[in-house]
Protein backbone atom coordinates (compact mmCIF):
# COMPACT_ATOMS: atom_id res chain seq x y z
CA UNK A 1 0.00 0.00 0.00
CA UNK A 2 0.94 3.31 -1.14
CA UNK A 3 1.02 6.18 1.95
CA UNK A 4 -0.41 9.67 0.73
CA UNK A 5 1.53 12.33 2.42
CA UNK A 6 -0.15 15.49 3.09
CA UNK A 7 0.15 18.04 0.93
CA UNK A 8 1.36 21.86 2.05
CA UNK A 9 -0.80 24.57 2.51
CA UNK A 10 -0.27 27.06 -0.42
CA UNK A 11 -1.59 29.61 2.00
CA UNK A 12 0.79 29.82 4.87
CA UNK A 13 -1.06 32.36 6.75
CA UNK A 14 -3.10 30.71 9.64
CA UNK A 15 -5.57 33.79 9.96
CA UNK A 16 -7.27 34.09 6.65
CA UNK A 17 -8.47 37.62 5.87
CA UNK A 18 -12.11 38.37 5.95
CA UNK A 19 -12.48 38.79 2.14
CA UNK A 20 -10.60 35.41 1.88
CA UNK A 21 -13.25 33.68 3.50
CA UNK A 22 -16.40 31.59 1.85
CA UNK A 23 -19.60 33.02 1.79
CA UNK A 24 -21.52 31.32 4.35
CA UNK A 25 -24.84 33.23 3.67
CA UNK A 26 -25.66 30.96 0.71
CA UNK A 27 -26.02 31.88 -3.15
CA UNK A 28 -28.69 34.33 -3.20
CA UNK A 29 -27.39 36.52 -0.35
CA UNK A 30 -23.52 36.31 -2.39
CA UNK A 31 -25.72 37.77 -5.45
CA UNK A 32 -27.24 40.75 -3.51
CA UNK A 33 -23.98 41.12 -1.20
CA UNK A 34 -22.50 45.21 -2.48
CA UNK A 35 -24.82 45.96 -4.76
CA UNK A 36 -26.49 49.57 -4.69
CA UNK A 37 -29.86 49.23 -4.47
CA UNK A 38 -30.71 45.38 -4.11
CA UNK A 39 -34.06 45.85 -2.99
CA UNK A 40 -36.01 46.31 -5.76
CA UNK A 41 -38.00 49.47 -4.88
CA UNK A 42 -41.20 48.47 -6.93
CA UNK A 43 -41.00 44.87 -4.48
CA UNK A 44 -41.25 47.75 -1.68
CA UNK A 45 -43.62 50.13 -3.03
CA UNK A 46 -46.15 47.79 -3.30
CA UNK A 47 -45.43 45.84 0.26
CA UNK A 48 -45.82 49.27 1.90
CA UNK A 49 -49.30 50.47 -0.14
CA UNK A 50 -50.76 47.20 1.02
CA UNK A 51 -49.32 47.33 4.60
CA UNK A 52 -50.45 51.22 4.77
CA UNK A 53 -53.91 49.76 3.09
CA UNK A 54 -54.56 47.25 5.97
CA UNK A 55 -53.67 49.09 8.88
CA UNK A 56 -56.04 51.66 7.73
CA UNK A 57 -58.57 49.79 6.87
CA UNK A 58 -58.63 46.51 8.81
CA UNK A 59 -57.55 48.35 11.85
CA UNK A 60 -60.05 51.06 11.75
CA UNK A 61 -63.16 48.37 11.08
CA UNK A 62 -65.16 48.04 13.51
CA UNK A 63 -66.91 44.49 13.81
CA UNK A 64 -69.74 45.76 15.64
CA UNK A 65 -71.14 48.63 13.59
CA UNK A 66 -69.63 47.44 10.79
CA UNK A 67 -68.36 50.68 9.51
CA UNK A 68 -64.83 52.11 10.00
CA UNK A 69 -63.96 54.07 13.33
CA UNK A 70 -61.31 56.71 13.16
CA UNK A 71 -61.59 56.16 16.76
CA UNK A 72 -60.76 52.90 16.68
CA UNK A 73 -57.39 53.93 14.58
CA UNK A 74 -56.25 56.39 16.51
CA UNK A 75 -56.02 54.14 19.45
CA UNK A 76 -54.44 51.83 17.97
CA UNK A 77 -51.56 54.65 16.30
CA UNK A 78 -51.80 56.85 19.25
CA UNK A 79 -51.14 53.66 21.52
CA UNK A 80 -54.22 54.99 23.52
CA UNK A 81 -55.37 51.41 24.97
CA UNK A 82 -52.09 49.20 25.39
CA UNK A 83 -49.03 49.06 23.95
CA UNK A 84 -50.14 45.29 23.62
CA UNK A 85 -53.17 46.25 21.59
CA UNK A 86 -51.43 48.29 19.35
CA UNK A 87 -48.59 45.79 18.42
CA UNK A 88 -51.48 42.87 18.23
CA UNK A 89 -52.99 45.13 15.83
CA UNK A 90 -50.01 46.18 13.53
CA UNK A 91 -49.09 42.43 13.54
CA UNK A 92 -52.10 41.90 12.45
CA UNK A 93 -51.62 43.92 9.73
CA UNK A 94 -48.00 43.08 8.76
CA UNK A 95 -49.49 39.32 8.75
CA UNK A 96 -51.94 39.91 6.26
CA UNK A 97 -49.63 42.23 3.98
CA UNK A 98 -47.64 39.90 3.85
CA UNK A 99 -50.19 36.88 2.84
CA UNK A 100 -51.00 39.20 0.40
CA UNK A 101 -48.04 40.20 -1.27
CA UNK A 102 -46.82 36.08 -0.80
CA UNK A 103 -50.02 35.68 -3.30
CA UNK A 104 -49.10 38.63 -5.60
CA UNK A 105 -45.70 36.87 -6.41
CA UNK A 106 -47.82 33.79 -7.48
CA UNK A 107 -49.72 35.25 -9.92
CA UNK A 108 -48.83 35.41 -13.58
CA UNK A 109 -46.68 38.26 -15.45
CA UNK A 110 -48.77 39.67 -17.88
CA UNK A 111 -46.94 42.46 -19.65
CA UNK A 112 -47.77 45.14 -22.05
CA UNK A 113 -46.64 43.38 -25.07
CA UNK A 114 -49.34 43.07 -27.42
CA UNK A 115 -49.89 38.79 -27.81
CA UNK A 116 -50.07 37.60 -31.14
Amino acid sequence: MRRLTPTPNPNPNPNPTPTAMPNKLGGVAAALQGLPGSVDARAAGVFGSVLAAYVLLYTAYSKQSKKLSLRQLLDVILVRVSLDNTLVELNKAVSLAGLTCLAFAYCPYVSSAPMI
